[in-house]
């Protein structure tokens, strides 16, 4: 008895749907907290719901409901980048160095 391999696709991705919501919710959570140490990681957030909104998509375009170009991943790689530099003056600002 053999499986479909687009069933087996399908679920996949509605299992990334389903955890990219999952990031989604946590990152909103990181991100309503008010805590002084947790304010350089708000751009990871960013980043994370960028990857979520892009699974979503990929999902859709998957099944054949839209078409999608990969524009997300460099917006979300960006956004990463800004978020290392946020924590690495955040880290030296806390040590006294000055860049």
């Amino acid at each position: 008895m053999a499986v479909d391999p687009l069933f087996v696709q399908g679920v996949l991705k509605i299992m990334d749907v389903f955890l990219s919501l999952v990031a989604g919710v946590l990152c909103i959570r990181l991100f309503l907290r008010n805590d002084d140490n947790v304010r350089p990681w708000t751009f990871l957030t960013f980043a994370l719901l960028i990857f979520a909104f892009g699974e979503v998509m990929g999902t859709l375009d998957a099944f054949g409901f839209i078409s999608f170009r990969d524009y997300l991943p460099a917006i979300e790689l960006g956004v990463i980048i800004f978020f290392i530099l946020a924590v690495i003056f955040k880290l030296k600002e806390k040590k006294g160095v000055v860049a």
